[in-house]
């Protein structure tokens, strides 16, 4: 069908003696996209779209088929004549928009333009864009997380279940009629990274057909389906087997999780991902393995929960809970409490589920008064920044586990992730290191010394810390490809007026976007799910802008694919979550061959190194200050771009006309990032570079203009030393043509008299 990437298409089917896909009736009476589409599907998924049977409930089903999939809302529905049917509304959309996880959250059929007359409407419908389906998903997911509490028992048994027959189909039973989905929910929280077989589902049916790995009825109907792996279930039904006791412990460590908050809903799913390194393993080993890993984390916990009617009844009052907890919902949740008082008669009821209680120490938060809040009501990460991005918990495995820290914004300077998290008190200055100091006033806090190490972020868990100490930088020493300015010493101030784009003063800091040397090898053979990143599609492009925090945006971005990486490096992204795809890449940048590293060439030129701030980043937490966006993007240059142009397999043309827009930029973090390129002993740039710099630093036209044409710029006189470039720069630029003509001349003489 007809549509982006970003969309779903919507089509109705139900009886109608009129239909407009010119039948009789059951079939499609009306849609977003091309009618034969709509028809095609009809025809391949009729008899999952018909209910069949004695007894027909709302349902919610799951196809995928190639690259489509088609999430159905099944309801009861009397025909023209009295007769019972049912009404189906489907989307239908890419696999990476409609992942399973979406399609549960989705249950409630509660986004803006769903409540549309399906009985009665016909012809074209809209197409539905996912930023209108991502905060009815937010709300849903909260709901299920809340709703697992009441399907423990169907949950361990279903989960017992998978770590028996991890590659079979089931039909389950369902006799409440309301835990398929929150048995599904579960299942995929926990399962969902770990099982190569698809997540398709029907929350109530009659017919187990092959298309569907799980099927709900309300009651058994006769015999199992013949020639088929369909495994019946009745998750109430215990074995006391080792599947048995080894569910129960993930289930109460998941539920655990959830009613903890902190990223702790994450918990058990990561840690079986983790766990499934050895690829052929058992289910139920990888899991075992799982276990014991939470195990450790956790030493104080018993290893085996006690009896979940005691766990699910009423609790001892929570201890308060600490205000770095990340939100569990979505990017971009609305703030539709923020003008309603607590404690009024209008509030909404509570609701059960730890996640949706808001700390009431926390001043200024909606909710703040000791209210829940429903989904929809809740802040999002972007409402409340400084709590998604606050430092992870002391209890953390160690500091390579964990980002940088953010800063608190204040009102008076822009926040940074990479500036100390301990506030100054006084506004006595910083020591440094650096016994060359600028006096000059700077607006932003000079670099923390090299002493205070406890105070200093962590890194990225993939990048190892630095230690500048004193001295030379980290890369001063070095000779070569590699060699970086020293990032401790300050460069000199230009005078004022010499140069109508001077170099801006800004402190150096160490880069944060450091290149494969850097980030080490060696972890290329320690990243999950080794040896399918090239090939792997999980959705990642689609996922990434609902990530709830930087821990599952991390894990997002560590399995998705090689090329999801550089088609999310084309997509505008918050800052951390930029570092955290760039990390990424360094690391898997080793491994790649010729056609990615040039095309991540011409990503970073064609982002122009991110070394200028988009529009909105005002409001971005994780947004650097000018001088650590420079030092970044020039780090960038030199193992994504540099490499490639040494090699002449890179645009230089395109690099020249860059480097003079960073030059002549009027922000300070872009004209600093040339410098920082080009104030190498090495810089490393093609001789074409450098002459298409130097003919624009003298007003010279990049080519010899038309007959006739205007003159592109006023030609330079003999004193003139350029329009934009200090004399050392022009200096060094002419010595290095002229003695590159030198040496031809020499050759040519040399070859003529021998």
């Amino acid at each position: 069908m007809t549509r982006s990437e970003n969309e779903v298409d919507q089509i109705v089917f139900r009886w109608d003696s009129e239909n407009l896909s010119g039948s009789t009736g059951f079939g499609p009476v009306a849609w977003s996209g091309a009618r034969d589409e709509a028809e095609n599907l009809f025809r391949t998924s009729g008899p999952l779209l018909r209910a069949s049977g004695d007894e027909t409930r709302p349902a919610l089903i799951r196809l995928q088929r190639r690259a489509e999939v088609m999430l159905i809302r099944r309801l009861p529905f009397s025909d023209a004549g009295g007769r019972a049917s049912v009404l189906c509304h489907a989307l239908v959309g890419s696999p990476e928009l409609l992942e399973p996880a979406t399609c549960l959250g989705l249950r409630g059929w509660d986004w803006e333009g769903a409540d549309i007359d399906a009985g009665r409407v016909r012809g074209r419908l809209p197409v539905i864009r996912e930023d209108v389906l991502v905060p009815a998903t937010g709300r849903g997911q909260g709901d299920l997380d809340s709703a697992l509490d009441d399907v423990v028992e169907e949950l361990t048994g279903m989960v017992a279940e998978l770590l028996r027959h991890p590659e079979e189909r089931f039909t389950v039973l369902d006799e409440r009629g309301d835990t398929a989905c929150p048995v599904l929910w579960g299942l995929h929280s926990m399962f969902g990274s770990l099982t190569d077989r698809r997540w398709t589902f029907a929350t109530h049916d009659t017919v187990e057909l092959p298309a569907l790995r799980f099927v709900f009825v309300g009651r058994w109907s006769g015999a199992a389906s013949r020639n088929t792996d369909r495994r019946r279930v009745d998750p109430r039904e215990r074995l006391g087997d080792r599947a048995e006791d080894v569910a129960t412990r993930l289930v109460h460590r998941h539920l655990r999780g959830i009613a903890e908050g902190e990223g702790g809903e994450y918990a058990v799913g990561s840690a079986l991902h983790a766990a499934a390194s050895v690829r052929g393993a058992r289910l139920l080993d990888t899991a075992a393995r799982a276990l014991d890993t939470l195990d450790r984390r956790t030493p104080g916990q018993d290893r085996r929960p006690g009896p979940f009617q005691e766990t699910a009844g009423p609790a001892a009052p929570e201890a308060p809970r600490s205000q770095g907890r990340k939100w569990g919902w979505p990017l971009g949740g609305g703030r539709g409490t923020e003008d309603a008082q607590p404690g009024t008669g209008d509030a909404p009821a509570p609701r059960a589920g730890a996640r949706d209680v808001l700390p009431g120490a926390h001043e200024g938060v909606p909710g703040a008064g000791g209210r829940e809040l429903r989904g929809d009501e809740r802040p999002g990460p972007y409402d409340f920044p400084e709590l998604w991005f606050r430092p992870d918990p002391p209890a953390s495995p160690g500091p390579q586990d964990r980002l940088p820290a953010a800063r608190t914004p204040d009102p008076g300077s822009g926040p940074s992730p990479h500036a100390s998290p301990t506030p100054t008190p006084t506004p006595t200055p910083t020591p440094t290191p650096s016994p060359n100091a600028n006096p000059t006033p700077s607006p932003t806090p000079p670099p923390a010394p090299a002493a205070t190490t406890e105070h200093r972020p962590a890194p990225p868990h993939h990048l190892p810390a630095q230690d500048p100490g004193p001295g030379p930088g980290p890369y001063g020493g070095q000779d070569g490809p590699d060699a970086r300015p020293d990032p401790l010493t300050k460069h000199p101030a230009q005078k004022p007026g010499a140069d109508p784009y001077p170099r801006p003063v800004l402190p150096f800091v160490a880069p944060v976007w450091t290149g494969p040397a850097a980030a080490g090898k060696g972890n290329w053979a320690r990243l999950p799910g080794r040896g399918r990143e090239r090939e792997a599609e999980t959705g990642l492009v689609h996922k990434l802008p609902a990530a709830r925090t930087v821990e599952e945006a991390r894990e997002l971005i560590e399995r998705g694919g090689d090329r999801e990486l550089l088609n999310s490096l084309r997509r505008p992204q918050a800052y951390i979550v930029l570092t955290l795809l760039l990390a990424e890449t360094a690391r898997r940048l080793p491994s790649w061959e010729h056609p990615l590293r040039r095309e991540l060439c011409e990503v970073a030129i064609g982002r122009e190194f991110w070394a200028v701030a988009p529009p909105g980043a005002a409001a971005d937490p994780s947004d650097p200050p000018e001088e650590q966006r420079a030092a970044n993007a020039a780090e960038l240059h030199r193992w994504a771009v540099r490499p490639l142009l040494g090699a002449g397999d890179a645009p230089v043309g395109t690099v020249a006309e860059l480097l003079s827009r960073l030059r002549t930029s009027p922000v300070p973090s872009a004209r600093e990032t040339f410098w920082l390129i080009v104030d190498g002993e090495r810089p490393g740039l093609p001789e074409a570079v450098w002459l298409s710099l130097l003919k624009e630093a003298y007003g010279m036209p990049r080519s010899a203009p038309r007959p006739g044409g205007p003159s592109v710029g006023p030609a330079a006189g003999p004193g003139d030393p350029g329009n934009g470039y200090t004399r050392r720069f022009l200096r060094r630029a002419g010595l290095l043509i002229g003695g590159l003509v030198a040496a031809i001349l020499l050759v040519a003489v040399w070859g003529r008299f021998s």
